[in-house]
């Protein structure tokens, strides 16, 4: 088992006692992914309206019922989404608060031979920075993996009962959006590490200036240490561009997957066989669907 899973399984263990609040926020991340199909219904069930291939609503009734049915999905849609992020979010602070408590616990009864040989400065980057980092990664972790992966799932359910031939299209392209997940992740983990460490060189240079202040102004030392602060601060820019440009690509990469796959699945559409087998209203849904699934995708 890998540091990054061993570290992600013993922050879960921390949220454990959270379950309730965890599983109020799985419901709501369930029914905000149903809503994103909802609203693929609705623009099927206009579209079959206009083309006159629609026979469960008269067109006066379709009036009222399509705004306010959009209307009903996205309020709907506001408050899972509400939901779903404050209570991760919720849990989230929870666990920050218990892992710095323990640790904090743990400096009290450390040896001082330890203390002397680490940096203070290095120890509070890991209380205050690193822990709010990885605890805040692992919740937003959690609500990409529970309410995108479910918005997929709901979403693809749709386009197979759509038309089976048009999603095999679709999914032809998933193993390869998969290994560029998966490159992403090791990539985001390393360079998460590496802000990491150089927040600890920010945190020491600025707690080193402060307490030594009297001897950098006899000895004109400003310069120096000037020139040492911007060294580590621009290491840690530049680690923060590095994470953001590979974030960048990768999502870039994605869309660009996924156009083939567009592209591919408009080329299918128009054969006669699929033709025969939708309706326009059909066609409709599922290009709103499959242009719903891009987001979560990336």
């Amino acid at each position: 088992m890998n540091n990054g899973l061993k570290t992600y399984l013993r922050l879960l263990d921390y949220g454990r006692k959270y379950w309730f609040v965890f599983s109020i926020g799985v419901l709501a991340m369930l029914i905000f992914a149903v809503t994103d199909t909802g609203f693929a219904f609705l623009i099927k069930i206009l579209t079959d309206s206009f083309a006159g291939n629609i026979d469960s609503f008269d067109t006066g009734d379709l009036k009222w019922v399509l705004p306010v049915g959009v209307i009903i999905i996205f309020i709907i849609r506001g408050i899972s989404g509400f939901f779903s992020t404050y209570n991760m979010s919720w849990i989230s602070r929870h666990v920050i608060r218990r892992v710095r408590s323990d640790v904090y616990q743990k400096f009290l009864y450390l040896p001082t031979s330890f203390l002397d040989q680490k940096s203070n400065a290095d120890l509070l980057s890991k209380v205050i920075f690193n822990i709010e980092q990885v605890s805040e990664s692992t919740a937003n972790v959690l609500t990409v993996l529970i309410r995108d992966s479910l918005t997929i799932i709901v979403l693809s359910i749709y386009m197979v009962y759509l038309s089976p031939m048009l999603s095999a299209v679709i999914f032809a392209a998933a193993p390869v959006i998969a290994l560029i997940v998966k490159i992403l992740s090791t990539l985001f983990r390393r360079y998460s590490e590496r802000i990491q460490d150089s927040m600890s060189d920010v945190t020491h240079a600025i707690k080193e200036t402060l307490q030594n202040h009297r001897i950098i102004k006899i000895f004109n030392g400003q310069n120096e240490e000037s020139d040492r602060f911007n060294e580590v601060n621009e290491a840690n820019r530049h680690h923060h561009m590095k994470l953001l440009r590979t974030k960048a690509i990768g999502d870039a990469l994605t869309i660009f997957i996924a156009s083939l796959g567009v592209g591919v699945v408009v080329y299918v559409a128009s054969l006669d066989n699929v033709l025969d087998s939708m309706t326009v209203g059909d066609f409709s849904g599922f290009i709103t669907a499959m242009v719903l699934v891009m987001t979560p995708l990336k």
